[in-house]
This record gives C-alpha cells, sequence and structure tokens, in this order.
C-alpha cells in the first residue's frame, strides 16, 4: 500500500485521524422468544392454586375434627397438610432445578432462563429470585411497596420483574 505522504500526495490531509480496520464481533445467538406477560401471570396462578390445593387434604382433615376433644386428630391433621406442602414444595424444586419450571410454567409452556440462555441453578433461583422477594416484602411498611414494584416490573420493554433483574434471569417460551 502506498504511504500518504502530504509532500508526494496532494489530496491527503496530515491532520486526519488515523486509520484502523475494526473487528466486528459475530452476532449473539438468537435469543429465545420471551414468555409474554399474560402466560406468566396464569402461571403465578397455577402456582398459587397448586400451593394452596396441596393443602387440602390437611384441611380437610382438621375441618373434620374441629370441635371435638381430640387434639391427637388435630394433630394428624396438621401433619397431613404440612406433609401436602412440602411434598408440593419438593416436586417443585425438582423441576426448577431439571427444567427451570415450576408445575405452572410446566402447563404454560414457559420456563425460566439466565439471560445468556444457559440454566438456572436451584440455588440461585432459590437465593436469588425468591430469598430477596420474601425477605424484603417482610419489612413493615417497605415490603408492601415492594411488594407492589417487583411485578409493575414487568410492564418494562424487556419484561423482567425485579427478581429477574437480580438473579439475571429471563422467562421464554419452552
Amino acid at each position: 500500500m502506498q504511504e500518504l505522504d502530504p509532500q508526494n500526495n496532494p489530496y491527503a490531509n496530515p491532520y486526519a485521524a488515523p486509520q484502523s480496520s475494526i473487528y466486528s464481533p459475530p452476532p449473539l445467538p438468537q435469543q429465545e422468544e420471551l414468555a409474554d406477560r399474560g402466560m406468566r401471570l396464569i402461571a403465578a396462578i397455577l402456582d398459587s392454586v397448586l400451593y394452596v390445593f396441596s393443602m387440602v387434604p390437611g384441611m380437610i382433615f382438621l375441618f373434620m375434627v374441629t370441635g371435638k376433644q381430640n387434639d391427637n386428630m388435630a394433630v394428624a391433621g396438621a401433619v397431613v397438610m404440612a406433609a401436602g406442602l412440602i411434598g408440593y414444595i419438593v416436586y417443585s424444586c425438582y423441576l426448577l432445578h431439571e427444567n427451570g419450571q415450576t408445575v405452572g410454567k410446566k402447563i404454560m409452556k414457559i420456563k425460566v432462563t439466565r439471560t445468556d440462555g444457559s440454566r438456572v441453578g436451584l440455588s440461585r433461583y432459590i437465593f436469588m429470585r425468591i430469598f430477596p422477594v420474601a425477605l424484603l416484602g417482610a419489612v413493615p411498611f417497605i415490603g408492601f411497596v415492594f411488594s407492589l414494584i417487583d411485578p409493575l416490573m414487568i410492564f418494562r420493554s424487556d419484561q423482567r420483574c425485579l427478581h429477574d433483574l437480580v438473579a439475571d434471569t429471563i422467562v421464554i417460551k419452552a
């Protein structure tokens, strides 16, 4: 290549910025389609309903023995209710660990992934998505505001709630 020299080339600008070739990285992989807000809402409602229904057998048992003078039966009803709740939580944790889905998300065919597309570990899901929301939601006065702001952030352009931003996650169609 001919060197540009203002003495030899009358069109060369000695005050021009240096020239270089710019390397442009390859484009990012195609991101999965985000789950829409309605699908996420229905999945959350389904999870809440299933959460309550997991305790129904124990509740029925408790209501049947209410008013009777048998404390052992009341304790048994509480144990059945706790067992149903623990069973639902363990199954949900298993699904979250394996697929990034709760029961409601599985029904709605959506799942939680990291923003780079990798799988969300169960510890990240619990300690970055659930625990901070539950902890801040339990603070008097501030918890109410936080519990309102967190889900309302889904109306941003990237459809990520505050717990998604904290955990670096997105919800996509499975």
